[in-house]
């Protein structure tokens, strides 16, 4: 069974790296180019280089952003997630440590489409390459459907990007709870 893990997150990489990709959106870390090594078929992408820190890195637990600044990181990522929704893609990893701060222009910009998953109607639930009763995602920042390991929607980023609006605003996480079953709970 390891050659067809291999081969299954193979395809999953290349699959999601190439839908990323075609996500073009200022708000959007860019990806350039997706191949595999003739060699050693191990896949790869290549994308945008971006300078800064992250949400995580500038407002660290216990430090509020400032509201006018908090309302624009919170309607980039919501447009960069609008754009990605357009596609058909759920990011499922939304949180303050996966948007970057242009230190120039202050400009949010999503990464780690890496885990997003199509969310296309025609895709049965056995065709898809996340295996039943992994989750996928950051505890703290999962919807409801996540931590119980239903199906995520586009509903699911929007609950993740409100959790992170309230951590920039509050200067805590939603929810403070000792281990990942507690936070599931909460």
């Amino acid at each position: 069974t390891g050659a067809k893990d291999d081969d299954t997150a193979r395809e999953r990489f290349v699959r999601e790296a190439q839908a990323a990709a075609a996500v073009a959106h200022p708000n959007v870390v860019s990806i350039f180019q997706v191949g595999e090594l003739n060699a050693t078929r191990i896949p790869y992408f290549v994308m945008q280089f971006i300078e800064g820190s992250t949400v995580e890195q500038s407002y660290p637990a216990g430090t509020q952003a400032p509201e006018l600044v908090a309302r624009r990181i919170i309607g980039e990522v919501a447009a960069a997630l609008g754009a990605a929704h357009a596609r058909g893609l759920v990011h499922r990893d939304i949180k303050p440590s996966n948007v970057m701060l242009d230190p120039h222009t202050g400009r949010a910009i999503v990464l780690d489409f890496g885990i997003s998953a199509s969310v296309q109607q025609h895709v049965r639930v056995d065709e898809k390459l996340t295996a039943a009763g992994v989750y996928i995602g950051t505890p703290r920042y999962m919807s409801p459907e996540q931590a119980s390991g239903e199906e995520v929607t586009e509903k699911s980023d929007v609950y993740s990007l409100g959790c992170v609006a309230y951590e920039l605003l509050a200067g805590r996480p939603v929810f403070e709870e000792k281990n990942v079953l507690a936070l599931f709970a909460a």
